[in-house]
């Protein structure tokens, strides 16, 4: 007499949940803004993002943001070099006359600095790199976060052009 049987395959995960599950495809990158950009409609200009949540929930915390996720893809990501390059091209020149170079590309591309591009020359540069392409550069910045005097490096990204930042969900 035949038997009945269950067959369970558990290769698959099999869940139930109210969070998101947010994950990045090959060759994505999964960014984080730890204030007030809660979407791409926000997005207006320079805007700096972190590949370390932690990082940007610090930064949420320090200025009553949230921490909101995005993704980007890799290739639309440049490196510092090739943004100073563009720099070198337009010679335009930082105030407080500080070097153009890679060791200082993110103070010279935040207004928050002193020794930033003016505003007239930033507007230059965005649509130089536009021109070129370049929609993101990678820079490498220390967390000091932590309240540990050595801090940790960790790598951001400044987006010049929203329309390559996607909605995690």
């Amino acid at each position: 007499k035949p038997k009945g049987i269950s067959v369970w395959d558990f290769d698959d995960t099999l869940a139930k949940t109210k969070s998101n599950v947010l994950y990045t495809m090959p060759g994505e990158i999964r960014i984080f803004h730890g204030g007030d950009i809660k979407s791409v409609k926000d997005i207006d200009g320079f805007v700096y993002f972190s590949e370390d949540k932690k990082q940007a929930a610090a930064y949420a915390k320090g200025n009553q943001g949230e921490v909101s996720s995005f993704k980007i893809d890799e290739a639309s990501i440049a490196t510092e070099d090739q943004v100073s390059d563009v720099i070198n091209n337009l010679d335009i020149k930082p105030r407080a006359g500080y070097a153009v170079d890679e060791s200082n590309l993110y103070e010279l591309i935040d207004p928050r600095f002193e020794q930033s591009f003016s505003k007239k020359d930033l507007k230059k540069l965005a649509v130089a790199l536009k021109r070129k392409g370049i929609k993101a550069v990678r820079f490498t910045d220390t967390n000091i976060s932590q309240g540990k005097n050595e801090g940790r490096e960790t790598e951001n990204i400044v987006v010049f052009d929203k329309k390559v930042v996607q909605e995690q969900n």
